[in-house]
């Protein structure tokens, strides 16, 4: 019995680590739990902070909520964006592309470009590698490689590899496309200097790969939002493309007169059209405006709300550290 129920309590552990915030909740309750259990004092200071927190939060309870259906709407938007966007990724773009040097010696270029699973991700992974087609072993190769697009150079790899047997691969460069912003569609490698047993050169070029790409989705069309270093696992092209292919001609096209002068209209129909125009700017004008305000003022309220819950749990923590130490 006791066996079974040290099962279930292990999946429900597992099933609460899939979801952060639940598994987050659940570990301060617990540790809450644990430590009136061993400091009874600490803990009635950690209770009587969080009733102050919780105070605050009711005193400006709308403001709140507002910020939280806010935050949790965009939550939804960004992973729509980003999940629309795969799906066009993958209809679109093919799980594989791979290209090869038409020349096979000394070595034999391949680019390839496809989907790999890492960390349970799904990527779009570019790879550069070379085979050594001679039948020794490569003692030591090193130069670079320049990827070139439409006539202008944009990106070199230097490579430096040592011992590289006979008919095996050495990879050279491995990276997302999503982080890899750049498109290609030719391929040089210099050699600077190549040694074995049956071929030694220095300072020659290959013309390695090119082509003509086919552009469904340009590369540097990922669009991802960056607070500093940092990048938000979200691609939003599709949120940038609603905005601006969908939303902002329905607007304009309120404001733009609808009738033209000529035998069918009048005048007076055409002024009652540039009247009813102008009204319409004057009242989306005046929504817009009351509405950003609003937005403004709420977005205000809500962050001002979320520093002062910030401050008490820093003097939660002072308080906490000084009686420790």
């Amino acid at each position: 019995m006791k066996f079974i129920w040290d099962e279930y309590v292990k999946d429900f552990w597992v099933w609460c680590k899939k979801y952060k915030a639940v598994y987050f909740i659940l570990g301060t309750l617990m540790g809450i739990y644990f430590l009136s259990r061993a400091n009874h004092e600490i803990y009635m200071i950690i209770v009587t902070q969080l009733k102050a927190i919780l105070n605050i939060i009711l005193s400006d309870i709308v403001f709140f909520i507002f910020g939280i259906l806010v935050i949790i709407l965009m939550m939804i938007l960004l992973r729509k964006s980003d999940q629309e966007f795969q799906r066009e990724l993958d209809e679109g773009y093919p799980e594989s592309k791979f290209y090869k040097s038409e020349i096979e010696y000394p070595i034999k270029i391949y680019v390839s470009e496809g989907t790999e699973y890492i960390n349970g991700s799904k990527l779009k992974i570019r790879e550069l590698k070379f085979k050594n087609m001679l039948n020794s072993n490569i003692e030591i190769i090193n130069g670079k490689a320049e990827f070139y697009n439409y006539n202008e150079r944009v990106k070199i790899i230097d490579f430096n590899a040592k011992n590289i047997r006979s008919k095996k691969l050495e990879i050279i460069y491995k990276s997302s496309l999503a982080d890899d912003n750049w498109n290609w569609d030719e391929l040089y490698i210099i050699i600077d200097n190549i040694e074995s047993k049956e071929y030694s050169n220095s300072n020659f070029e290959i013309r390695a790969v090119s082509f003509i790409r086919t552009h469904f989705l340009v590369l540097n069309g990922y669009n991802y939002i960056r607070l500093g270093k940092h990048r938000l696992p979200y691609e939003i092209t599709w949120i940038r493309d609603k905005v601006r292919f969908t939303i902002i001609p329905l607007i304009q096209c309120q404001f733009k007169v609808r009738v033209r002068m000529g035998s069918v209209f009048s005048k007076n129909e055409i002024l009652t059209d540039y009247i009813k125009s102008y009204l319409r700017i004057i009242f989306f004008s005046i929504v817009t405006i009351g509405l950003f305000a609003a937005i403004g003022f709420a977005s205000y309220r809500f962050f001002l709300l979320i520093a002062q819950v910030i401050v008490e749990l820093l003097k939660t923590i002072l308080i906490i550290i000084r009686m420790v130490f």
